[in-house]
């Protein structure tokens, strides 16, 4: 019997899968896998490399430039408050070949020029090239450094730690120089614009750093002003003395680092308390009987009043200063009386010692045949004090009232009405 020779089965052959096979599909399960944030900040993370590229050109941490690290923290000061800061002018002698100006930017502008908003202070400086501004080799560059790198302040420091240079690197571009301040500096730092290849061809700018002037302070003898709300005054009825008062004097509140002094004007102006709507003391009585004291002149004697008020804005606070007695009011800022009797109205100015005499009844509210019922206006006029440095300007407010009163006479001499006692 023949032996039916058998074949045997093929094995089916096994699909086997390469390294990088499997390495892809778990990648591919992986990616899957990859929550929404992560594919938002890679996203995000991709513009800012390229925008890193894009500016790579503009010269973002070149001399004189801020670094992101260096944002925060430092000698970095926050913006600047007061009155001073940056001054920027252009050096005396110069190339004929150039021409420099300058402006301050105010804050509200530090964003369109890209300052940081925790500048101290920014000033524009623009050069110009001569004969021809436009010419292809012109372009400019900048450098600053410190007028005496060997002096007590300057020594150890950096200038870029102060303030930044900022400008474009194209021939138009580079001739526009923001020089940011970013802290004060006691030692005047010199700027230098040159032409790429000229080095010869330069023109320089100081910078000064103006002491900041934060605050102030006036006082009229003893008498201090209380900013923002209401003065109290003691008013003096004697007319032998002026009173408390005396002429202005103004104390700045100023920083410890600057090159240059604090330099100001100062414009005091007086004006009627908006709450000053009556005489100051007022007397009534029976039959219509009145008297009325305050900072006005009656003109018409008879149906009724006409009364015209002190220009008390003409008064001049810088050569006169500011007395809180009744006599000086009286002689310099047009406080006067009148009365009122049986349907007449005095005129004209008041003698002093009868006007005197009502202020005296009000404040005791004294009772007599013509008056018998008072009322007083304490509220005097408004100060306002405005002080100006490098164009700018800080405004301050106080309004006096009157808190009380003093009569000072003057004593001659004591009698007594017995030289001799017996007993």
């Amino acid at each position: 019997m023949a032996t039916k020779k058998r074949t045997p089965a093929r094995a089916t052959p096994t699909k086997r899968t390469s390294a990088r096979t499997r390495t892809a599909a778990k990648a591919t399960t992986e990616k899957a896998r990859t929550p929404l944030w992560l594919k938002v900040m890679a996203v995000m993370l991709g513009f800012i490399m390229l925008a890193g590229i894009v500016l790579g050109g503009m010269e973002l941490f070149g001399k004189g430039k801020i670094k992101p690290s260096e944002w925060f923290g430092g000698d970095v000061a926050q913006a600047g408050t007061g009155l001073g800061g940056l001054e920027v002018k252009q050096n005396e002698e110069q190339n004929s070949a150039f021409s420099l100006m300058s402006f301050a930017i105010p804050i509200e502008m530090y964003d369109a020029y890209g300052i940081m908003p925790i500048a101290d202070s920014a000033q524009v400086l623009t050069a110009t090239v001569k004969p021809d501004n436009l010419g292809t080799n012109t372009q400019a560059i900048w450098t600053a450094e410190f007028l005496n790198p060997a002096s007590a302040w300057a020594q150890g420091k950096s200038v870029g730690d102060y303030i930044s240079l900022a400008y474009g690197n194209e021939i138009v571009s580079s001739k526009q120089c923001t020089v940011t301040c970013l802290a004060p500096f006691g030692e005047p730092i010199n700027i230098k614009v040159s032409i790429i290849g000229f080095p010869d061809i330069n023109a320089t700018a100081r910078a000064d750093y103006r002491q900041r002037m934060t605050d102030y302070s006036l006082r009229f003898g003893d008498v201090s002003c209380e900013w923002g709300r209401s003065t109290e005054v003691t008013w003096e009825l004697g007319d032998e003395t002026n009173g408390a008062g005396g002429m202005a004097s103004l104390t700045p509140v100023t920083a410890d680092t600057y090159t240059l002094p604090v330099d100001y004007t100062v414009k005091y102006s007086l004006s009627w308390e908006s709450s000053y709507t009556d005489p100051l003391v007022v007397g009534s009585g029976s039959m219509s009987n009145s008297v009325y004291i305050g900072f006005e002149t009656n003109s018409s004697s008879v149906t009724s009043p006409q009364t015209t008020k002190f220009d008390i804005a003409s008064y001049d606070v810088s050569s006169k200063g500011l007395y809180f007695g009744a006599k000086y009011m009286y002689d310099n800022m047009g406080l006067n009386g009148y009365t009122h009797f049986m349907n007449s109205y005095s005129t004209g100015q008041m003698d002093y010692a009868l006007l005197r005499n009502y202020i005296l009844q009000g404040y005791n509210n004294t009772t007599t045949g013509q008056y018998t019922y008072w009322t007083l206006n304490k509220h005097l006029f408004r100060l306002t004090v405005s002080v100006t440095c490098c164009e700018q300007t800080m405004e301050k407010w106080t309004t006096f009232t009157i808190s009380g009163y003093n009569y000072t006479i003057p004593i001659t001499g004591v009698e007594l009405n017995n030289s001799s006692i017996i007993f």
